[in-house]
């Protein structure tokens, strides 16, 4: 007779070992979470002195495992939100030409493999006595129970629930929250419209501007900016053959280094020098859709990601990579040009189009495709200069994923039109410490550090834009070395597509005349003191 811990084990186990081997990125909380969870039941179903309980747990247990495991083996992935958002989108038709496709002999066998080993644990699994050690272990199951119980009601299932349950339980939670801030921004709109004068479109804007944001790319690693290494070989080539119509920024940085936070006020209306409520802000989307123009949310980022998607849900057209790849992640932004080309060929007049790609997201090898590999030698500059194995193709893997970028922007610039005023702004959300100034890798604002805050800004606009409204793209380009944060990029966006509205704050605005210089502070501190002497001068034109 066998411990319940073998079945527990076994079930609850294997589906992230197989994941850990097969999925190029697992989050370390999954494993902690199972290992606490095997802990919890084990206490739990060795106390009991019958079978009772651990049989009430083995359906929902296997159920989970082995969607789990199908799911890692089939797509190399595993469950989030993203993929409960692709299920949901997907029709019974659909489905189930999906199952036909995607059933095979080796992935049925796996599953059958894993279920008849877990009965066979489950059959052979005996309660024990219950001995002073027991109630111990009961105890401290207990505790370790309270301890997860307190992190869901914290909000974080995703991190305290295993696998496809704590996916399910997250995607509700995310689902309600987009949904209910999309309402509120519908309703901004409508109480917009009873308030002020309407917005309007001055007619000497452009007629189609695309907004790319990019993720994690510090301006630092920009062969364009200064870096040892030609990361950004397509973008200098085109602005080296069109130089009047380009405007690279250089003195931009995010007012926050993680995603939600920085788009939120690089979005809306509000910024932090006035201490405005992202929350009770337009956005661009919805200026843009208020003075006529279309919209689209083109992304290959995860569909629910609070703001952000409340925000995207305004567009007229949303389109998420990960609702057309059964909700995989680790998707190529490259899967993102022929949206764009099909945004490009609608027949709208005025058109706003929004691209979130992924960018330089951890993990960055990820992010690329195997022939964008160029980078494999040591890094032209780091924090030290003895780097450990690791720290050396870390770097590495993040100047080829920021190689990539170049290769896909270029490719965007190069589907815009010639025949009426159109125009590209490429920016990144925030920064990347990637062991330039410390040992470190990443982003959080536990552990601040220059290269977090300093973003790639970049317009190309094209000649009839140029011909059509000179006087805005030398304004800009004048201002091109003007201290700036990223939360007022909204008025230069609004400035570009030419549109008027009662809450336009030219002070914010790039390039206008009443434009004001102001201390940027982040987090409380004031960036310009405390950051930016560590900040390498981005001078090359």
């Amino acid at each position: 007779m066998r411990h319940p811990v073998w079945f527990l084990a076994f079930a609850l186990l294997l589906p992230w070992v197989v994941a850990l081997l097969l999925v190029p990125d697992v989050h370390e909380s999954e494993g902690n979470t199972r290992v606490a969870w095997l802990l919890v039941l084990t206490g739990l179903v060795a106390y009991h002195r019958t079978f009772g309980l651990i049989y009430l747990l083995a359906p929902f247990l296997l159920i989970a495992g082995s969607v789990d495991l199908v799911y890692a083996i089939v797509f190399q992935g595993v469950f989030s939100t993203a993929t409960f958002e692709a299920i949901v989108a997907t029709n019974p038709a659909e489905a189930m030409e999906f199952m036909a496709a995607y059933s095979s002999v080796s992935n049925v066998s796996a599953l059958l493999l894993y279920l008849s080993i877990s009965l066979l644990l489950l059959r052979q699994t005996q309660a024990g006595q219950q001995d002073r050690m027991m109630r111990v272990w009961l105890i401290l199951s207990l505790l370790l129970l309270v301890l997860l119980m307190l992190r869901m009601v914290d909000g974080k299932l995703r991190d305290s629930l295993p696998g496809v349950i704590g996916a399910a339980f997250s995607y509700q939670q995310a689902h309600q929250s987009v949904q209910q801030e999309a309402a509120h921004r519908q309703a901004l709109i409508t109480q917009y419209q009873q308030t002020y004068p309407p917005v309007e479109n001055a007619g000497n804007g452009i007629k189609t501007l695309v907004v790319i944001i990019g993720e994690s790319m510090s301006r630092r690693h920009l062969g364009l900016y200064g870096y040892g290494r030609n990361t950004t070989p397509n973008l200098q080539a085109l602005i080296q053959a069109q130089p009047q119509q380009w405007v690279v920024f250089r003195n931009i940085i995010s007012s926050h280094v993680q995603t939600q936070p920085a788009l939120r006020y690089a979005l809306t209306l509000a910024n932090l020098h006035d201490l405005t409520d992202p929350y009770q802000a337009l956005s661009v989307i919805d200026l843009a859709k208020l003075a006529g123009f279309e919209s689209w949310w083109l992304s290959n980022q995860q569909p629910l990601r609070g703001s952000v998607s409340a925000i995207a849900k305004q567009a007229d057209h949303e389109y998420y990579v990960s609702n057309d790849h059964q909700g995989i992640a680790n998707t190529l932004d490259e899967l993102l040009l022929p949206k764009l080309a099909e945004a490009m060929a609608a027949p709208a007049t005025h058109k706003l189009i929004v691209v979130h790609l992924m960018g330089s997201h951890l993990q960055y090898e990820n992010r690329y495709p195997t022939t964008f590999t160029q980078f494999t030698d040591t890094p032209p500059s780091a924090y030290q200069t003895q780097l450990s194995t690791r720290q050396v193709n870390s770097i590495n893997h993040y100047d080829n994923s920021i190689r990539y970028t170049d290769h896909l922007v270029a490719q965007m610039v190069r589907l815009l039109p010639e025949d009426h005023p159109a125009a590209l702004l490429f920016f990144s959300d925030h920064g990347e410490e990637v062991y330039d100034t410390k040992n470190f890798k990443g982003h959080g604002p536990e552990s601040l550090s220059a290269p977090m805050f300093e973003i790639p800004v970049l317009l190309w606009y094209n000649t009839t834009a140029q011909r059509a409204d000179h006087t805005i793209f030398a304004a800009l380009r004048a201002a091109q070395h003007q201290p700036s944060m990223l939360d007022h990029i909204d008025q230069v966006i609004s400035q570009l597509l030419g549109i008027r509205y009662a809450q336009q704050q030219p002070q914010h605005t790039l390039g206008h005349p009443s434009w004001q210089a102001h201390p940027r502070r982040v987090y409380g501190l004031d960036y310009d003191q405390v950051f930016a002497r560590n900040s390498p001068a981005s001078s090359k034109d």
